[in-house]
């Protein structure tokens, strides 16, 4: 089971997984990290239910580290 990312705008991709929404990977307006910088973090749609595993998960997370480090 791989992601599918499709991006909304600058600032929200939302997140598929086996054809599902599973969530939205987003950046808020506000700086969410205490050095003052904007941070990625995955919002999940509770109505999904999808069944994350970890191979899904560590996808996930490698994602939004690799968006965090631009």
């Amino acid at each position: 089971m791989g992601l599918e990312l499709k991006s909304i705008d600058d600032n929200n991709i939302e997140v598929y997984s086996n054809l599902k929404l599973a969530g939205t990977i987003i950046r808020p307006e506000i700086p969410t990290h205490p050095d003052g910088t904007f941070k990625w973090f995955f919002k999940p749609n509770k109505d999904c239910g999808c069944v994350w595993t970890d191979v899904s998960l560590l996808e996930l997370g490698t994602i939004i580290k690799k968006m965090n480090q631009k």
